[in-house]
């Protein structure tokens, strides 16, 4: 019924939406090449063609992220972000900026929105990659409490010079206060 469908519709974004989300709904990863076509053939700068579909986009924008495909979870997150400002699609357009080295744009949207733990590490990994280390060490400091983000951190080669830094400042012995003398009881 899908295939007839399909042939009688074509590019019909109403059968591309149902399509997909029949596959969706069966757990079948067609639904992504479906929800692609739909988000080709609509005009994405009309709101009345984009608003019906902003789930399936969403869906697909998660689909796109999770097997690294960058540019198109990108792409679909900011046509979301166009007509909704959409907690997910903003961080996904951060987090996609980042991977695709577009580090100016990814630190603009993830200062724009609430972070978590792992999130602000890519944060201090953009402010490293651009050059900026005192941001990112003011980042890194609050967060290398967690082992956990520590060790991503070493791990990242933008931040490990910072986060030696960091540690050698910690155990880095006071230097003697000179020109004072010592207070006696």
């Amino acid at each position: 019924t899908l295939a007839k469908a399909e042939s009688v519709a074509g590019n019909n974004s109403f059968v591309l939406f149902q399509t997909g989300s029949i596959y969706y709904r069966n757990k079948d990863w067609k639904y992504v090449s479906y929800f692609d076509r739909l988000f080709d053939t609509i005009n994405k700068k009309n709101p009345d063609a984009v608003k019906p579909y902003i789930r399936a986009f969403s869906i697909l924008m998660h689909a796109h992220y999770d097997k690294n495909n960058y540019s198109r979870s990108l792409a679909v997150s900011e046509t979301i972000n166009e007509f909704k400002k959409d907690y997910d699609a903003l961080i996904i357009s951060a987090r996609s900026n980042y991977y695709l080295s577009n580090n100016d744009r990814a630190i603009e949207i993830f200062e724009s929105i609430s972070l978590n733990n792992e999130d602000r590490l890519l944060l201090g990994s953009a402010y490293a990659k651009r050059g900026d280390k005192e941001k990112a060490s003011a980042i890194l400091k609050n967060l290398l409490y967690n082992t956990d983000l520590k060790d991503k951190a070493l791990k990242d080669r933008y931040l490990r010079p910072i986060v030696e830094s960091i540690e050698a400042e910690k155990t880095a012995p006071d230097p003697p206060a000179q020109g004072r003398e010592e207070a006696t009881l």
